[in-house]
């Protein structure tokens, strides 16, 4: 996502607390996101329980949950 894009977002939500799921969060949420400041909440999954925890032990927004789990369909959907 562009920082111009996040930016556009984030003044035209001026008042409004912003939240999102990442899926596949690997590597952390895109710094892009974090124009929003303390009105950013966040949800991100992964599936690597290592990676998130990593995740976890370096964020500093009070507001950013990095949680391990697998998000998709079953391997056998068609």
């Amino acid at each position: 996502m562009s920082t111009a894009f996040a930016s556009f977002a984030a003044g035209s939500l001026r008042s409004e607390r912003f939240t999102f799921i990442d899926v596949g969060c690997s590597g952390g949420i895109d710094p892009a996101w974090r124009i929003f400041g303390e009105r950013l909440r966040v949800v991100a999954f992964d599936a690597s329980v290592d990676e998130c925890e990593r995740l976890s032990s370096e964020e500093t927004h009070p507001h950013i949950r990095y949680m391990a789990g697998f998000v998709g369909l079953p391997a056998d959907h068609p």
